[in-house]
């Protein structure tokens, strides 16, 4: 998102991605229509496993939330 008038033409483009196959096609699709011209890109991947706070407030016990979270980041590489 820009805010202001652009003083000169972009160098970086940054994709957020969640490394999913529908993902990597968006940025294949992108660059094979010229979308990205000579940008250099820049991928951002972040991994947050949802519900880990309830899970300790419902009493789960660490070793079961340690687990969970393994699973998920597994899940989502």
């Amino acid at each position: 998102m820009v805010n202001d008038e652009v003083e000169r033409p972009y160098q970086t483009a940054l994709a957020a991605v969640d490394l999913s196959e529908p993902s990597a096609n968006a940025i294949k699709t992108s660059m094979t229509l010229g979308l990205l011209g000579t940008l250099r890109l820049t991928l951002v991947h972040a991994f947050f496993p949802l519900a880990k706070g309830k899970l300790t407030y419902a009493g789960v016990s660490q070793d079961n939330i340690d687990e969970y979270v393994a699973g998920e980041r597994l899940r989502a590489t």
